[in-house]
């Protein structure tokens, strides 16, 4: 093989690659590869039983080890065959090597510490996160068929649920919030429903709008309470901004309400709020920019009742250049502009 990320693991038919040696592999049917385990949701496997999707963040709180048995079955599967499997998340660091972890340990007897050190000799990036790790454990002391019904893996999950909560609890009180709160973004959201459905109803958010590029599991979910947006270049999002506003003000008419604005891109999110801000408090669109940096003066902030759109420094955009983008989509949208020359999707 000679794609620079790919490192053989075992015997000349389990390799570990990163996402993009992966989708290389799979457009060139003439390399050695006959099977793709994914363990990311960036690379779907469309029906094809030689390439299987698990579909979960590299998060600590993502729980794998119910998923470690299918992932096995099908790399035990494939080699019996005779084929070769490719391993990989979107690094080849964290999920895929636990994958192959775990496989050695169901097939060869061995533990957690030995089944890493031996994936690692051959791929020194290897680093599981603690979550995985412990998950390993987990999986051994399961006999390696952790089931909803096995008391080992039953105690784990609970302990496993009480710390995502605390986890989901900590991640949003750095959340960006505007409208007195009542307005919420973020740019990152578990893949897992059950988890984002946590998250959703322990902060009370009773509305979402997503922006794409956004997490699968928002855009899936469709409802007078959600609304998604799926244009990704700006002139196309453009028209779809007084959508956006109105919806957005039509949402906080209920005094109980609180909305997420959710895309992986902070320049959307500055977009979508900022389209709000001039549609209906008439905040024209160059104090919508100094709101979301913080900087607005005594007047802009008076329409806020006070509060900048980030609240102090816990969380703003990350660099000066999302928010200069955002301006110039709005003043584009102000003048009616429907084409952008000077924007492109970032």
């Amino acid at each position: 093989m000679d794609e620079d990320d790919m490192h053989e693991i075992v015997d000349n038919n389990i390799f570990i690659s990163d996402l993009w040696t992966a989708r290389a592999l799979h457009l060139k049917p003439k390399n050695e590869i006959t099977h793709i385990l994914s363990i990311c949701s960036d690379f779907k496997s469309e029906n094809d039983p030689r390439h299987k999707t698990i579909s979960l963040d590299d998060s600590p709180y993502s729980d794998l080890l119910i998923r470690l048995p299918e992932a096995c079955n099908f790399i035990e599967n494939a080699v019996s065959a005779g084929g070769k499997v490719l391993v990989h998340c979107v690094e080849g660091i964290s999920r895929s090597p636990t994958v192959v972890c775990a496989y050695l340990m169901k097939t060869r007897g061995i533990s957690t510490e030995e089944a890493l050190d031996l994936v690692s000799q051959r791929r020194v990036q290897v680093e599981p996160n603690p979550g995985f790790l412990r998950q390993l454990h987990v999986f051994e002391k399961c006999h390696y068929n952790p089931t909803e019904d096995n008391n080992v893996y039953r105690k784990w999950k609970e302990e496993h649920q009480a710390e995502t909560k605390q986890f989901i609890a900590r991640m949003f009180e750095l959340l960006p919030r505007a409208c007195e709160g009542r307005i919420l973004s973020s740019q990152e959201l578990p893949y897992d429903v059950a988890l984002l459905e946590m998250l959703l109803s322990m902060h009370r958010i009773s509305h979402i709008v997503a922006l794409k590029p956004c997490e699968i599991s928002v855009e899936e979910e469709t409802g007078p309470r959600r609304l998604f947006i799926a244009e990704e270049v700006y002139n196309e999002l453009l028209p779809r901004l007084p959508e956006i506003a109105a919806f957005l003000a039509l949402s906080l008419e209920d005094h109980s309400s609180r909305i997420l604005v959710h895309s992986f891109h902070a320049t959307r999110i500055c977009v979508a709020i900022g389209a709000y801000l001039i549609q209906s408090k008439g905040v024209e669109s160059e104090e919508v920019s100094k709101l979301m940096e913080g900087l607005g003066d005594t007047t802009s902030r008076d329409v806020l009742n006070q509060r900048s759109h980030f609240e102090p420094s816990k969380y703003r955009c990350k660099c000066r250049v999302f928010v200069n983008v955002a301006q110039q989509v709005l003043e584009c949208w102000c003048v009616g502009t429907i084409c952008c020359p000077i924007l492109y999707d970032r």
